[in-house]
């Protein structure tokens, strides 16, 4: 499972050995000043994402890896069905070329609280 830690200038999201495998990156870092959005949800993620370009699916149970929309978004996900999960919107490109970060974590609601007060409007 992924780790997220929060400092006052960005967000580091460090991947589990397989999930780094999936991700096809050890550890992902977002400016705080690119979050446009921060939101948490216990609900799995029914919308259509695009296109798998790597990763792992086992239907239904998990997402992990890159995901790229029709419309050019590039995701990167670390989900698991039945835990939280905080989704990162970023400015285009604003999280080392993903425009949406979406990683499962127990304490995702407190995680998307703390980053609430410094995303922008």
């Amino acid at each position: 499972m992924a780790a997220i830690d929060v400092q006052a200038q960005y967000v580091t999201i460090r991947m589990s050995g397989w999930e780094a495998m999936a991700t096809r990156r050890p550890a992902l870092t977002v400016q705080r000043s690119a979050l446009f959005a921060v939101t948490a949800s216990d609900e799995w993620v029914t919308r259509g994402l695009g296109l798998r370009h790597g990763g792992v699916v086992v239907s239904g149970m998990l997402k992990v890896g890159i995901w790229v929309g029709l419309d050019g978004t590039r995701r990167l996900l670390a989900m698991r069905r039945g835990m939280p999960t905080l989704r990162l919107s970023c400015a285009p490109g604003g999280a080392e070329g993903f425009s949406e970060v979406s990683v499962s974590a127990p304490d995702a609601h407190e995680v998307a609280a703390r980053l609430a007060v410094g995303a922008r409007a």
